[in-house]
């Protein structure tokens, strides 16, 4: 996956691009997720609260947070304890 990035000139104001496409990065989180998501998908993520599918982790999070905002957050309220 790794061999997928690049670091541009410092001048740029970019901090990571990617060799696949003309996708501009400013974290290198940013472009993992990038990468994972458009050029090397992984198999389909499972959300733990309603079943629903998606093709990537960073996509499951964004879904949680939006659609489960509530329950996630009690849910990781009886873990620490």
């Amino acid at each position: 996956m790794f061999a997928a990035l690049k670091r541009p000139d410092p001048n740029s104001g970019c901090g990571f691009s990617c060799k696949g496409c003309y996708f501009l990065g400013r974290t290198l989180e940013e472009m993992v997720d990038h990468v994972e998501e458009m050029h090397d998908p992984p198999d389909p993520v499972q959300c733990p609260y309603c079943k629903g599918s998606y093709r990537t982790k960073p996509s499951l999070r964004k879904h949680i947070s939006v659609k489960h905002r509530e329950l996630h957050a009690k849910v990781k309220m009886k873990q620490r304890l």
